[in-house]
């Protein structure tokens, strides 16, 4: 209670029930038993002794009044808050009750999320290794289905490369001229060809046959790293057990048939190159027994034309002893007739060698192509 509030102080001991004012000796006790009065007589406010004025009833009730709406006020706001306390806490519980069912719900809603991602989990997993099954499937049909197919198709590309191969040997022998750039009258023994030219001709061949042995070892090396063997000694069987030894699926398969496709090919390149080199050589071969026979012909016409000017010149005196007719004997000096003769059988002796030799290159000339 604060100071400024007013005190109301009831006394009713020794006051008479029946005058509640003071009169007839007492107070009667006030509504919260509370009574103020003076007792015995002794002195007091307004008419008799031991009565309260009328000023002070006033004033008494006017307090009392005020006390009863103080506390009718408080009794007001404690109602007003307990009403308002009891209200927040019916809000308070509504909340609570509402964050309770809202936790509720999403509780529930998240086990029921986790549930359903597990069984979608669960699905997604049935599902990836039924796919997996089936891809295994699949892969597994499909190996055996190459294991099956593909030596088939080794027989076809081994028969399409035989025959290439046979075409390019028999066509070797052209294509090795067209390479040389040469024609087939170097081979003509009964042809006089220029010694220089037969042997850049025959240089060319050698160079040739340096390349095709390098081509030859190459592919040689390439083809037999398939097995370490010849690609061309492959059977049918060795085949289908390559096959299945290098795969496990069609994928791989096919790789290996590839592989063996491009070694067998390049075994019948080094065996072409090879056979190549056996016609290089004999060519080059005959182009040294030409060479030999050229250079002995040529020898053997020097030989020829040395003789012959010597037979030119023995006939040349000959006719000129026949023509100019025995010689005189001879003096210690010549004189001028014999000396003009001695010209004269010089230059006819060297006139009539040129006239012979010119005859007999033409009577040779016309043998020589008679016989070519």
């Amino acid at each position: 209670m604060s100071d400024t509030e007013e005190k109301n102080i009831v006394v009713n001991r020794g006051i008479p029930l029946g005058n509640p004012y003071g009169s007839g000796g007492g107070l009667r006790p006030s509504r919260d038993g509370w009574s103020i009065g003076w007792g015995g007589g002794r002195g007091g406010e307004g008419g008799r002794a031991g009565t309260l004025s009328g000023s002070k009833r006033r004033r008494l009730r006017i307090r009392d009044k005020r006390r009863r709406a103080q506390e009718a006020r408080q009794r007001a706001e404690a109602a007003r808050a307990k009403a308002a306390a009891e209200l927040q806490a019916q809000k308070e519980a509504h909340q609570q009750s509402i964050s309770d069912a809202e936790a509720r719900v999403r509780a529930q809603a998240h086990a029921e999320a986790e549930q359903e991602a597990r069984r979608e989990a669960q699905a997604q997993a049935a599902m990836a290794a039924a796919n997996a099954r089936a891809e295994q499937e699949r892969q597994a049909a499909a190996h055996r289905q190459a294991l099956e197919s593909l030596p088939l198709a080794q027989a076809t590309r081994k028969r399409e490369l035989d025959l290439q191969h046979d075409h390019n040997v028999a066509a070797l022998p052209v294509s090795l001229m067209s390479e040389l750039g040469e024609d087939s009258s170097l081979y003509d023994a009964q042809r006089q060809q220029p010694l220089n030219a037969i042997l850049e001709h025959k240089a060319r061949i050698n160079y040739l046959i340096a390349q095709k042995k390098a081509a030859s070892e190459s592919n040689r090396q390439s083809s037999h790293a398939f097995t370490g063997g010849d690609p061309l000694q492959i059977t049918s069987e060795h085949y289908g057990a390559i096959l299945q030894s290098r795969s496990v699926s069609a994928e791989q398969a096919f790789q290996t048939h590839q592989a063996w496709s491009l070694a067998y090919e390049q075994a019948l390149e080094a065996d072409l190159h090879a056979k190549a080199v056996t016609q290089l050589l004999d060519k080059s071969a005959a182009l040294s027994e030409h060479y030999a026979e050229q250079a002995w012909k040529t020898r053997n016409s020097v030989a020829n034309d040395e003789t012959l000017v010597l037979k030119h010149a023995t006939e040349a005196s000959r006719l000129w002893s026949m023509v100019a007719g025995p010689n005189a004997p001879t003096q210690n000096f010549p004189n001028a007739a014999e000396t003009a003769k001695a010209i004269a059988q010089k230059l006819f002796t060297r006139q009539a060698a040129k006239a012979l030799g010119a005859v007999f290159t033409a009577t040779r000339f016309t043998l020589s192509n008679r016989v070519g």
